[in-house]
């Protein structure tokens, strides 16, 4: 899938909505978009596409332009996934789609995603999410098991390195590395 991504492409927007229209995620990932003018985009693809939505069951996707945006939809499960992109194609937009729908699917492995399965592992979600899109616009990963291996780096196991890193640093009677300056170590408990 990657490969697909070779030159630079930009995303205008990710949305997932439960099938009413409540927004449960949105994030506009180009940069001139105001508060006031993404609200105005998100009710504009949300009139364009929302008589199709029940069409676009078991992730059929469909296509449509708004504002010389193309602009690609779907539902997995509950959810209405929509996605925008302003140098991005149908076809490098529906590899970005399999890969979010994958990534929701992972999320909510008791069946297809639900909105209460979201809301409930919503920062996971969220994570997901900004490791596809580090860069805000430029897609990065659309390896669902990449994404998840960098989203569920434990805080011990950051913990864990630092410490060791420590231990090794007395016995060896040098000042740590630099290492475990990168890291605060907070317990909680």
């Amino acid at each position: 899938r990657n490969e697909l991504l070779s030159s630079v492409k930009k995303m205008h927007s990710v949305n997932v909505l439960s099938t009413e229209g409540t927004i449960l995620y949105t994030k506009a990932l180009v940069k001139e978009s105001s508060a006031g003018s993404f609200s105005i985009w998100q009710e504009q693809v949300a009139n364009a596409t929302k008589a199709c939505w029940r069409q676009a069951q078991n992730e059929k996707y469909f296509v449509t332009v708004v504002e010389q945006t193309h602009v690609l939809y779907t539902m997995v499960g509950d959810l209405v996934v929509i996605l925008s992109g302003t140098t991005f194609d149908e076809l490098i937009l529906s590899e970005v789609m399999n890969s979010v729908c994958d990534v929701l699917k992972e999320l909510c492995k008791k069946g297809l995603p639900t909105e209460d399965q979201i809301l409930a592992q919503y920062s996971r979600m969220c994570l997901a999410f900004a490791e596809m899109f580090p860069h805000g616009e430029i897609v990065d990963q659309l390896e669902v098991e990449q994404i998840f291996a960098a989203v569920d780096v434990r805080p011990e196991e950051g913990r864990a390195r630092v410490l060791k890193e420590q231990e090794r640093a007395k016995k060896e009677k040098q000042p740590p590395s630099n290492f475990g300056a990168e890291f605060v170590i907070r317990d909680y408990q």
